[in-house]
């Protein structure tokens, strides 16, 4: 096991990761009538005391049985998409779309053609190019959630 020492403490390596996790959640300023703060809080404790590895995925329903139900709706969608920006990197968003010629969804790799999709407010389905309404669209095309590489590597050392 390695160990590190900062100021002048000595840590386990990964109890010095956790805290340079929740350090990065906890100096940024949120608004103080959310609780986006404490669902991002309560999804790290839970992403830190799960085993995780690079195939671990989460939709927003396995997610949100993780944080209580002080944290609304829409702050709780706040948290996670908190967890996803590139100077958190604790998570990462990713895609499946419906194929219909063998029955699965198919992990799509092309984030930034469904990114557009939502933006423009035109949806298809990549894989078939079938016009879609709203609402078939998220049936097709769902949305989960993986741990980055980075916050597995820290987790894991």
């Amino acid at each position: 096991m390695k160990f590190v020492v900062y100021r002048e403490k000595i840590y386990k390596m990964n109890e010095m990761n956790e805290c340079y996790f929740y350090n990065l959640i906890n100096r940024n300023h949120f608004s103080k009538d959310t609780m986006v703060k404490a669902g991002c809080i309560q999804l790290l404790d839970f992403f830190i005391t799960t085993k995780l590895d690079c195939e671990s995925s989460f939709y927003f329903e396995d997610l949100r049985s993780h944080v209580d139900n002080s944290v609304d709706s829409e702050d709780f969608i706040y948290s996670v998409f908190y967890l996803c920006r590139k100077d958190i990197n604790i998570l990462q968003q990713e895609f499946s779309v419906w194929n219909n010629s063998n029955g699965i969804y198919d992990h799509y790799i092309e984030k930034n053609i469904i990114l557009d999709m939502l933006r423009d407010k035109k949806f298809y389905n990549p894989i078939s190019g079938d016009d879609l309404n709203e609402s078939q669209f998220e049936e097709e095309i769902l949305t989960f959630f993986v741990p980055t590489k980075f916050f597995l590597e820290m987790k894991s050392v």
